[in-house]
């Protein structure tokens, strides 16, 4: 069975330049377990060229742009998340704003991941950190959230790298997936805020995302 996900951006700054949906995954290989995975698969390409040096400093990590950056402030791009959140207090956790947003009509469950068949041309100083959810119940941005490693070294990526894999899964096995892009609204917007306000407590709360489930509109794609 062939389903439908949304797809669209959460982030003005980015809205012009996400012009390419998230393109499926193809491996050459005769293999029908490797197959199946690609069926699930959708790789993420960066949007824009950008060099970011991370500076550390008596208040805390700061960033800035290199020889290559995008228009925009830095700050429009990429916030630093909280230290308590991080792994290790000498590896620095970011986040580059340019909040993809998957929706759903029925369950599924969607996970992104380090785009590891695709071997990079430039490396990268640290790790990408994965995530998962149901974006049928859950309307959140999906992060790209990024720990820093080697933290003397850039950040440095070109239009068009790949930068993830978003993968969708549902109770069906042999489920298949494509891409329908949508129009942001003022619905997904407040959709959005809605499991904001209720995350710091979501681990308190059983069934957190059938709660927000009860909140969002019949359909969101049409």
């Amino acid at each position: 069975m062939a389903i439908n996900i949304g797809w669209c951006t959460a982030n003005s700054h980015c809205s012009e330049l996400l012009f390419e949906p998230p393109e499926p995954v193809r491996i050459n290989v005769p293999c029908p377990v490797i197959g199946m995975w690609t069926t699930q698969t959708f790789l993420l390409r960066a949007p824009y060229d950008f060099d970011l040096h991370l500076e550390l400093g008596p208040r805390g990590p700061g960033l800035r742009w290199g020889e290559h950056a995008p228009s925009a402030a830095v700050h429009d791009c990429f916030a630093m998340t909280m230290p308590h959140i991080w792994r290790d207090p000498g590896k620095p956790q970011l986040m580059w704003r340019i909040d993809h947003l998957f929706l759903a009509d029925e369950e599924v469950v969607m996970e992104n991941c380090a785009p590891f068949y695709h071997y990079p041309e430039r490396r990268v100083p640290g790790v990408l950190l994965p995530s998962r959810w149901d974006v049928n119940s859950w309307v959140r941005p999906l992060p790209w959230t990024f720990e820093w490693q080697d933290v003397d070294q850039p950040l440095s990526i070109r239009r068009g790298d790949p930068i993830s894999y978003v993968r969708f899964h549902t109770r069906r096995f042999d489920d298949t997936f494509r891409m329908k892009r949508l129009a942001y609204t003022e619905e997904m917007a407040k959709a959005i805020e809605r499991g904001r306000r209720l995350n710091f407590i979501k681990r308190k709360i059983p069934g957190f995302a059938q709660r927000l489930l009860g909140y969002r509109p019949k359909r969101w794609l049409p």
